[in-house]
Order: C-alpha cells, then structure tokens, then sequence
C-alpha cells in the first residue's frame, strides 16, 4: 500500500508526443482509478495539454521550456531545462508532491535536481536508447529507480544504472471492436480512395532516421503486384521529426508516388489506419519497444519488425509476427510478399499477435509501477 496522501508528479514537455506519451498517459489513468493521487505538469502549451484534456486528465501548467530542439546541442541540455529549476521547486513544495516519474531524457534533464533539492525521489522510465550524456547521467545517478521498456534498453545502460533499474514493459489496450474495425477499414479506404482490393501496407512513426521510413519506398519500388493481382500500396503515418530520414525525402521528391502512396501526416487515430492496412513494416534501429509494434498486434494486424530493438521480446517470429534484420531490404520484401499472397499465415499472426497484445494488460503495468513507488517510499 501506498503512503497515505501520496502524490506523484509527472511532468511533460507540452510538444511531446508519440507512443511513449501515450503509454505514459495509460499508466496515469491506471494510477487515478486505483485513488492515487497525481499531479500532471505541462511546460507550455501544445499538443500534451490538449490530448490530457480530451481524456479528461487533471493539470497545471509552467512556462515553456523553449522550442529550440535537442539534437542542436552534442549532449542534448539547454538552457530552459536548467531556468525551469525554480518554477519545478517551488511546485513540488506548494503542491506536496511525494515522488517525481519523468518519462523522456528532456524531463529527466529539468526535474532530477529540484526533486533532488526538494528530496523527492525520482522514478526515471527509460524508453529510450542510451547515449553518453553529461546530463542525461546526473539524471539518471540522481533518480532513485530506473524503470526499462524492455531488456535490450536496460542492457545498453551503463553497469552502475542497470544496477538500480528493472523491466516493466509498457501497457496496451485492445483499442477497437472487430465490427469497429471493419467499419474504420472501409471508411479511410473510401476517404482516400484506395482501390478496390489493393494491398495496403502501412508504416507508422516519426520520419527519423533511426525509424528508416525509406524501408516502405524500398518494398513499393520492386513489389506493385501480388500474384493473385492485387497492387500493393503503402501508407505512411508520422511527423518530420529531427535528424530526419533524409533518404526518405529524397526519393520521395524524386518521383510521383500519388497513386501508390497514402501520406496523412501524423495522425492520432493510429488504431483506424491500423485497420485499413493488410501488413506493417517497423524498420527501424535503437528502437526500445516500439509502441506501434504491438498496436498492429492489437487489431489483428499482421506486424513485420526489425530485429534490432526491443519488439523481439514481444513478437515471436512466425507464431505473432515476422523479424527481419533492419537492413536485409530483400527480406523486408519477402515477407510482405509472403503475409499479402499467403492468406493462412496473415491470419494465423494476426490471431497470434492479437493473443500476445492482449498479455501486455495495465493492470499488470500499474501493479508493477505502484510496487516500485512502495519500495521507494517505504525505504
């Protein structure tokens, strides 16, 4: 059992967004319908904000960090996550926060030394790949548990952080109904005017380098028709975030790809495009637990991923989905040829996928979260 009156700040950039603010929002909602008190905190406004809104979440807000990115500085820190200090203290204090769980590099830069100062412990949910970083190790020596999406990003943290850290994999829920999903299938197929039995196989995430959405302009290129003559089309859903695939933007300017390929840009309804699509592709590397992996899962949706991250953990290749090595572009090939022109194993890995989603519940999540702050706050 919690303390009583425990409080637990999270604290957001106001322009993130992606799957880890979304699993991280899971966690809160989980948290709430157990009676734990929380504090979310927003620097600025922006997208976070609004999305807490629309689930009906409780927040305040701080001034805003700045918009300057952190891939502009070698180790990431600028000067806004150290003028937050005072604003983050005085919060703590005023608003009687018991522990700090930040859930991305940015917020463990901001709020490790004013949690430190206030002697707040600070839960550090690493979903991210380690890199050196004078920073990002303060943070991280001064939190008092590292929580790991998965075993391949605990292991690539150093000895003295793997030593205070665990595996608590992130949460899902079974986002729509099979008649929601027929419904969502043949509603965007219709908006977008996909032909009548064409293929369509999706990429989903940020158009980074270390994402490789040029991996679906590969599969495009040398595979237009299935043998029992379907095209195959290709969606990509996602925003332009820094560093950039530059590969992906340059073939993408080099010829007219109107008619073989869906671009809607980032898109919150990631489930619905989930469902309109026959396959995915997650190409890329460093990935710790791609969230959009077992998102495919979760709506029946044959999932091909790289090798190279933490999904192996969660998909086990042939009976869940398909692991191809991120740069074998034939086999990313072949194995889209093999789920769109073999009916038998699309639906078998989608009947495997969906089981293996459906193991990743909240409830496990937040009774392994809520065990960790005991520890803390009993120590």
């Amino acid at each position: 059992m919690l303390p009583f009156e425990t409080t637990i700040c999270f604290p957001y950039a106001s322009e993130t967004r992606g799957g880890s603010l979304h699993s991280s929002f899971l966690l809160v909602e989980g948290l709430l319908s157990r009676g734990v008190n929380i504090l979310l905190v927003f620097h600025g406004d922006g997208y976070g904000p609004e999305l807490a809104k629309q689930r009906g979440l409780p927040f305040c807000q701080l001034g805003a960090l700045g918009r300057t990115s952190e891939n502009s500085r070698p180790d990431g820190f600028r000067p806004g996550n150290l003028l937050a200090a005072f604003s983050c203290l005085s919060l703590l204090r005023g608003r009687r926060a018991t522990l700090v769980h930040v859930n991305d590099k940015r917020m463990l830069r901001t709020w490790s030394v004013p949690a430190f100062v206030a002697r707040r412990p600070v839960v550090a949910h690493w979903r991210s790949v380690y890199s050196p970083s004078r920073s990002v190790d303060l943070g991280l020596k001064l939190a008092k548990r590292i929580v790991c999406v998965s075993h391949y990003s605990q292991n690539r943290l150093p000895d003295w952080a793997q030593d205070k850290s665990e595996v608590v994999y992130n949460p899902f829920r079974i986002p729509l109904t099979p008649a929601e999903r027929i419904e969502a299938r043949s509603r965007i197929r219709a908006q977008y005017r996909v032909p009548e039995g064409a293929a369509l196989t999706g990429f989903f995430g940020n158009l980074q380098a270390r994402k490789r959405p040029h991996v679906l302009l590969d599969i495009l290129e040398r595979y237009s028709m299935t043998a029992a003559g379907r095209p195959v089309l290709g969606v990509v859903c996602g925003a332009a975030m820094l560093p950039p695939d530059e590969e992906y933007f340059r073939r993408l300017n080099e010829r007219d790809w109107s008619a073989r390929l869906l671009t809607p840009g980032f898109v919150s309804n990631v489930a619905e495009w989930m469902s309109a699509c026959d396959v995915m592709v997650a190409p890329a590397v460093d990935e710790p637990l791609a969230r959009v992996g077992v998102e495919a899962q979760s709506v029946g949706l044959p999932a091909i991923v790289s090798s190279d991250g933490g999904l192996r953990e969660v998909v086990e290749h042939g009976v869940s989905g398909l692991i191809v090595d991120p740069y074998d572009a034939d086999g990313w090939m072949q194995s889209v040829r093999q789920v769109l022109e073999q009916p038998e194993l699309a639906r078998s890995l989608a009947l495997g996928g969906h089981s293996a989603a459906e193991r990743l519940t909240l409830e496990r999540h937040v009774e392994c979260v809520m065990s960790i702050y005991d520890r803390l706050l009993h120590a």
